[in-house]
This record gives structure tokens, sequence and C-alpha cells, in this order.
């Protein structure tokens, strides 16, 4: 079995707006489990919060916003947009493990 891809999402301000609000890296395993990280925009801080993430990627109010975006696409957005540095492949996949650990679905608590 293979690894699965390591996929990028951006969410626009609006339809018609090239501002970005938000990323999702994500990972669809086979078995349908998804794992994902994502910018958390009143947090600033890249959480892995796989609920959270579905809740976004796969509800259809979202589809106008949402852009499918390679690694390059989405370190600019980063950047420029977001204000932060996208994660290493290796440190997103590390966020993400960390929160499957730490059981944390809809992110890590707010200390």
């Amino acid at each position: 079995m293979s690894e699965p891809e390591l996929s990028y999402q951006a969410f626009l301000k609006s339809k018609d707006s090239t501002e970005v609000t938000s990323l999702i890296a994500y990972w669809t395993h086979d078995r349908g489990r998804l794992r994902a990280v994502m910018w958390h925009a009143s947090r600033k801080e890249w959480i892995s919060a796989p609920s959270l993430a579905a809740g976004i990627l796969f509800d259809d109010a979202y589809t106008d916003e949402a852009r499918s975006v390679d690694r390059a696409t989405a370190e600019t957005m980063a950047r420029v947009f977001l204000h932060s540095t996208l994660p290493t492949s290796e440190e997103l996949q590390e966020l993400a493990e960390e929160g499957e650990r730490m059981g944390w679905e809809f992110g890590p608590p707010r200390t």
C-alpha cells in the first residue's frame, strides 16, 4: 500500500476574492481516515484538526471559495496572506501525528 498523497486546499475570503483566509494540508487514507493540519485564523497558528478541516473541506457551502493548490502556491499564499511559513511536509506530518496521539479532532485545547 502506498503512502497517501499530501494535498493542499486554499480558502478565499469570498468567491470573487483573491485573499486567502485559511489553508489546509491533508492526507486521505485508504480507509477514509482524514489527517489534516490547517491554519487557524483566530489562533494564528497551524493546528492538527481533522474534524474541523473535514467540516470545511467537504461542505458544499465552501465550494466557490475553495481552491486546490500545489505546494509552491500554498507556500506563497501562507507567506503573503497568512503572514506565516507553511510547515515542511515533515513538520505537517509531525503536527498531524501529535494531534492523533492527543486526540485533537478540533485542534489542541486553548491555553
